[in-house]
């Protein structure tokens, strides 16, 4: 959950030792919720969406290696063991990670089953099918590249990345825009909802935790815009991965058909 210090510094500094003890476990308290929401999702998936579920959230997980990146010019929350502060590190973006990924491959998964998405569709079998899976490299590569070359606040290489890596999915596989683009939205939607329950649950944790004066100030229901944003474009980006989960469990239950 990306939520960053109030102020006009470049960095989120420390939790004041007056409020320290009411927000230390924010971000747990956050951690278990989406958790719990994954959970619902989970068991209400089909046998098949869960192995995707499963796996796409083990992958996206990793990408909690990645939070140094924002500690602390976009958010420096407290942590487990002050792991966040001491190591740029924490176990929390690991299981919000987890959870977040799985809970944008089960709307996605949903929305797949309902559309009757195949890789036997006669898109699949199109030239441009070919570089689909080359696809899954954009986003990697495009924002390794902009944290190596730039000062870029880590959120709007994130935003820029995964852009790119979504258009990239469109040129491959134009038949997936109008599902990629819902499933997203619906995500957005989900962690829209979740953020303002947050606020309400912590009202003073956005102020404390944030780095605000590093965005553009913009507010939703006192959700920073770039949240928002950000939101989306996780949902388009895990969408985009989880496709290919789904169409290799798709071909492998075709081969097992073929072999009966």
């Amino acid at each position: 959950m990306r939520v960053a210090g109030a102020g006009t510094n470049d960095a989120a500094g420390p939790i004041d030792d007056k409020t320290s003890g009411q927000v230390t476990y924010a971000y747990l308290v956050a951690c278990i919720g989406s958790i719990l929401i994954w959970l619902v999702f989970y068991i209400r998936a089909s046998p098949a969406n869960r192995r995707v579920t499963l796996r796409v959230s083990a992958v996206t997980a990793l990408t909690g290696l990645a939070e140094p990146l924002f500690i602390p010019t976009y958010w420096n929350p407290p942590t487990l063991f002050d792991l966040a502060q001491r190591t740029g590190f924490d176990i929390e973006s690991f299981m919000f990670s987890f959870s977040a990924g799985g809970n944008a491959t089960a709307i996605y998964g949903a929305l797949r089953a309902k559309a009757q998405t195949s890789v036997d569709s006669a898109e699949r079998r199109g030239p441009r099918d070919r570089y689909h899976r080359l696809t899954l490299v954009v986003f990697p590569l495009v924002f390794i590249g902009l944290a190596a070359a730039t000062n870029m606040n880590a959120v709007y290489i994130t935003m820029v990345a995964v852009s790119a890596g979504f258009l990239a999915t469109c040129l491959a596989r134009p038949d997936l825009i109008k599902l990629i683009v819902t499933s997203g939205l619906l995500f957005t939607g989900l962690y829209f909802a979740f953020f303002v329950a947050f606020n309400a649950l912590y009202p003073g944790y956005l102020n404390q935790v944030w780095n605000l004066g590093a965005l553009s100030g913009v507010m939703i229901l006192r959700v920073p815009l770039e949240e928002v944003v950000f939101a989306l474009a996780y949902g388009l980006i895990v969408a985009c991965f989880a496709e290919h989960f789904f169409a290799w469990m798709t071909a492998k239950r075709a081969a097992a058909d073929d072999r009966i």
